[in-house]
């Protein structure tokens, strides 16, 4: 390995060795032992020592089964990602690289597919019936839904990429769903009842792993295997923070971005209380720089005709992005960064209301990679 790590190095630049990689590598994946899901219960995946680690597919085939009673039962708002308020992936390093509700993290991945959407796609595949497939009708039905969780940046962009292959090395997936009743008064719960409605949900947590299996090619007459070290240097993070101070009406709400990341995109959700997620009672979005001086600063309707024209579609209900990806913001060359939401007069801020933060950064790990086994 020391070998042909040196001779790829010597006869190409990290461009050319990254595209080498891209174009020869195979795309392998492997699913993991199923498990059953139990409420509140964390469930832990052990990943394979194979390859470098892409991303994650997670899998529910599950049968919900609602009792309506006298009360009525909704759909969430959150749709059936708010099954998983915590996700978290722990590398062999015991570095934290993910840790995040479900919702927030599949909003983030379609974001790059397809705009924030998720019951959208280009074509009608004749298989959408199979997927987001719940009622609240009384009795047992499917509940069939995924969600991905990134580790490399992006399909084309393996910064973040995980070596797997080190010995006794092992990463773990842990899943936790929601603790108590999956049936609740808000969006915070699968689903959504008033009066004696209750839910109950049994089935099965399937983990796929999908990742490169790199191949050698030959370089100036010689068989080299082209791995972008450096690309793998990087640490791909995807980290969830939830706040509930200074949500009032009139008032700017404020979140300091901590040092040390490159950032590349920011998610907001305006989830308040009972009503759940709103986007009207946000009337201005704005993005600071050395503590006070704007680099963006919208109405409500610039900030929604701009996303609308920027995504091809609305976001969804109290979703605030901040898409940094052109021209991203290091933490560590400016001052202060802070992005800044207000919370119109007159509007009503319930009792449970917060904001939640996905921080999608970059950040170049100091810590010695291990190679690929032969």
């Amino acid at each position: 390995m020391a070998n042909n790590q040196k001779t790829a190095k010597n006869v190409a630049s990290l461009d050319q060795v990254r595209n080498l990689f891209l174009q020869s590598a195979l795309r392998c994946s492997q699913t993991l032992p199923v498990q059953n899901y139990a409420a509140g219960q964390t469930l832990q995946f052990e990943l394979n020592n194979s390859g470098i680690l892409r991303y994650l597919q997670v899998e529910v085939d599950g049968i919900l089964t609602v009792t309506v009673g006298t009360g009525t039962a909704a759909v969430s708002q959150k749709g059936p990602y708010v099954l998983f308020p915590n996700v978290q992936f722990v590398d062999y390093l015991g570095t934290t690289r993910v840790n995040a509700g479900a919702y927030l993290l599949q909003t983030r991945v379609d974001m790059n597919k397809y705009g924030y959407d998720p019951s959208f796609t280009p074509i009608d595949p004749g298989v959408k019936a199979l997927f987001y497939n719940y009622a609240t009708a009384d009795g047992a039905q499917a509940l069939k839904f995924g969600y991905t969780i990134p580790m490399m940046y992006d399909e084309n962009d393996p910064r973040g990429g995980i070596i797997s292959t080190v010995p006794n090395g092992k990463c773990y997936l842990k899943l936790t769903p929601i603790t108590g009743n999956l049936y609740g008064a808000n969006d915070d719960s699968l689903v959504v009842v008033t009066g004696n409605a209750t839910a109950t949900l049994t089935g099965t947590i399937t983990v796929t792993q999908y990742y490169f299996n790199p191949q050698t090619v030959k370089i100036g007459g010689q068989e080299v295997l082209p791995i972008p070290y450096s690309d793998f240097q990087w640490v791909h993070e995807l980290l969830e923070t939830q706040t509930t101070s200074n949500l009032a009406a009139n008032m700017n709400k404020t979140w300091n971005l901590p040092t040390g990341r490159l950032y590349q995109v920011l998610l907001q959700h305006y989830f308040n209380g009972a009503t759940g997620p709103v986007t009207a009672d946000i009337d201005r979005i704005a993005f600071l720089y050395d503590g006070n001086t704007p680099t963006l600063d919208e109405t409500q309707m610039a900030y929604l005709h701009r996303t609308r024209n920027v995504y091809g579609r609305d976001l969804p209900k109290g979703l605030f992005a901040y898409d940094f990806r052109k021209r991203p913001w290091d933490s560590n060359v400016w001052g202060q960064l802070q992005t800044l939401i207000h919370i119109a007069s007159g509007s009503t801020v319930n009792a449970g209301a917060y904001l939640s933060v996905l921080s999608d950064t970059l950040y170049l790990s100091t810590a010695n990679l291990s190679g690929l086994s032969q």
